[in-house]
């Protein structure tokens, strides 16, 4: 048996789709030997959640069309309530 075990992971977004699996593998030597089977689930996942974290990074796209919008709506709500939205 192989002393790296292939990890996989699926992100749930909520959108339908292909399956996006993500992979990582876990070297034999981060594990410890008084380590339960719940131990090594929950290692797993901390791994998984860890993995994710260093790869899977929104990122926001139409920033500067956003910022249009929103000025144009807070200057249509002054003009109806005259506060001026700064």
């Amino acid at each position: 048996m192989s002393e790296k075990f292939k990890a996989r992971y699926q992100v749930n977004d909520g959108y339908a789709g292909p399956a996006r699996p993500q992979h990582f593998t876990i070297d034999s030597g981060d594990l410890n030997e008084d380590m339960s089977d719940e131990d090594l689930k929950t290692f797993y996942e901390e791994m998984v959640e860890e993995d994710f974290s260093q790869r899977i990074t929104p990122y926001a796209e139409r920033t500067t069309e956003f910022v249009v919008w929103a000025r144009e709506q807070l200057t249509k709500r002054e003009a109806r309530s005259g506060i001026t939205w700064s």
